[in-house]
């Protein structure tokens, strides 16, 4: 009697006309399809009627598990189930893969992909067919997204396209593209040209620091090697001879190279270098990017000066900092 005095649902199905109303003999209302009003019915529920029922009677979270099923995702109660839920969207994540998968059913309808089912097992037969055209436009689209990339001309692959949207060319003060064609197309050829420049140029400078980067190394992996060939030679030719002479000699010579294989550090430099050209890649992929977007006519002379100037900003202080770690070397002060 006191459910039926706020609370009412269609008896022939079920999930349709849930209507409630805070005092009885009052105004029946709808409250489905709004956050604000379920809240309202769920905490008089809660105060005025049953709790726990109240509890075991919503759909919890993002992946929207009635909450009598707290059993299927981990808790011994629904209390724990609310709490949780209520402290951390992460519970909906593991709870929803928990879900799922205590029903062998469900795992198999999804992997065969029975969309239908798999509604049907999730959410009940009332609105299956529904949900699962839902779950079926989804997978559309992801399937889309997915999709593989295009080939290129040598066979291969190529990534997909960029995140960022390609600019549709100048526009003027109002916001309306520039619809001159020859315009249009020099724009669009000039910022190719810059970009290829600069791919071809970062090339150049990676392959120009790799060359003698990898020389180096050969030079560290030489001298370790002859320090170790010097020290086995001082004492097979002392033990041999019976003369400390070639110890001195040769074990001389394998301190140094161990020395200066340990002490002297013209790697160092190098690694340097590779960051630098790291940090001065970003600034030139970020020039480049900011100038393919600057395209209002209207702001076009104030973008290009803060483009320009951050550019330059950016490239004196990669210097600045480059000399200090120059100054900051051994031997250098």
């Amino acid at each position: 009697e006191r459910f039926a005095a706020h609370l009412r649902f269609d008896p022939a199905i079920t999930w349709q006309g849930h209507q409630w109303r805070s005092v009885p003999g009052g105004e029946w209302r709808n409250f489905h399809g709004s956050q604000r009003n379920e809240w309202e019915v769920f905490e008089f529920v809660r105060a005025n009627l049953d709790d726990r029922a109240a509890k075991r009677a919503i759909s919890m979270g993002a992946p929207q598990i009635m909450g009598f099923n707290h059993l299927s995702v981990g808790y011994l109660n629904v209390e724990e189930m609310f709490d949780a839920f209520n402290g951390s969207a992460h519970n909906h994540v593991l709870g929803f893969f928990d879900f799922v998968n205590a029903d062998a059913g469900r795992v198999q309808a999804l992997r065969a992909g029975d969309y239908l089912a798999f509604a049907r097992s999730y959410n009940g037969a009332g609105q299956a067919a529904h949900y699962a055209a839902l779950i079926q436009d989804s997978v559309n689209i992801f399937n889309r997204l997915r999709a593989a990339p295009q080939s290129n001309v040598d066979g291969g692959s190529k990534p997909p396209a960029a995140h960022l949207p390609l600019p549709e060319g100048p526009v003027g003060p109002d916001g309306v593209p520039v619809l001159d064609a020859e315009l249009y197309a020099a724009w669009r050829q000039h910022m190719i040209h810059g970009i290829q420049q600069n791919e071809a140029m970062f090339g150049q400078i990676l392959a120009a620091f790799m060359q003698p980067y990898r020389t180096t190394i050969w030079m560290y992996r030489s001298l370790f090697v002859v320090g170790i060939v010097a020290f086995t030679a001082a004492i097979v030719m002392s033990y041999l001879t019976r003369s400390l002479e070639y110890a001195y000699v040769f074990g001389g010579l394998g301190a140094t190279a161990f020395v200066s294989f340990f002490l002297s550090r013209p790697i160092r430099a190098l690694e340097e270098n590779l960051n630098f050209i790291t940090w001065l890649g970003v600034i030139y992929n970020s020039y480049w990017t900011r100038l393919l977007y600057a395209v209002n006519l209207a702001t076009i002379q104030d973008d290009l000066e803060k483009i320009t100037g951050d550019f330059v900003r950016q490239i004196k202080e990669l210097i600045d900092k480059n000399k200090d770690h120059h100054d900051g070397r051994p031997g250098l002060r």
